[in-house]
């Protein structure tokens, strides 16, 4: 009988501001069993609950949840629409990242459970808080669904590709930082630096690389970026 590891280190998921359930570790099963493996303890901030310092607090590794709601442009929009971003969660975060932390931010340019629904009409409101680390989501969509490796990193190792959910994935623009994956329609992933306490940001274009695209095909990277979070 093999069991996961006592609790040493622990992971939040911050969906403050992502009424789908299937884009949560609802059905992030496999990143949620490797970090279970790690030693992780896996928290939640569900929809509707700001994120605050308190929460933050020891973690290991945040995650970035995209802004999306139910109403949309492929049915009613104006029925209710998500505020996105407030100015206190997107200052805890930043403040978890210049202290050292690891944060990870993603989009999606549609709604997604078991495939593709609606349109996402609130992806640019990632953008109050990608900003903040000089990473700027564009008006555009991916139509590949693998982005190629584009040099040696941590992150990286092991891989060729980064898989991504077809037409779902949204290109972003860096300030400064370093370029992990990409297709000739745009970066994927990338890496930035932020402050002098060796705080980080991974960028991802499409919240399919967390696991909500049904592919164990990005196993090998989570279990990169564990290694990445948990190395001395």
């Amino acid at each position: 009988l093999r069991v996961t590891p006592p609790h040493a280190r622990r992971a939040v998921f911050v969906a403050s501001h992502t009424e789908a359930d299937h884009m949560t570790p609802a059905s992030f099963t496999d990143i949620g069993m490797a970090l279970a493996w790690a030693g992780f303890d896996v928290d939640l901030i569900p929809h509707g609950q700001p994120v605050t310092p308190a929460d933050l607090a020891g973690a290991d590794l945040v995650v970035a949840l995209p802004v999306v709601d139910y109403p949309s442009p492929d049915g009613d929009p104006t029925m209710y629409d998500d505020a996105g971003w407030a100015p206190d969660e997107i200052d805890a975060l930043e403040v978890y990242v210049t202290e050292g932390g690891f944060l990870i931010v993603t989009n999606s340019a549609r709604r997604i459970k078991f495939a593709l629904y609606d349109s996402n009409e609130d992806w640019e409101d990632m953008n109050a808080l990608a900003e903040r680390f000089g990473v700027v989501y564009q008006d555009d969509v991916f139509n590949l669904t693998r982005a190629r490796i584009n040099r040696e990193h941590p992150l990286m190792y092991r891989l060729s590709t980064l898989f991504m959910t077809s037409h779902n994935g949204i290109p972003f623009t860096i300030v400064e930082g370093q370029e992990l994956a990409s297709t000739d329609e745009g970066i994927a992933a990338a890496l930035v630096e932020v402050g002098d306490a060796g705080g980080r940001v991974l960028a991802l274009a499409d919240v399919g690389s967390i696991g909500s695209s049904g592919s164990l095909d990005n196993l090998v990277f989570w279990q990169n970026v564990i290694e990445y979070v948990t190395s001395p």
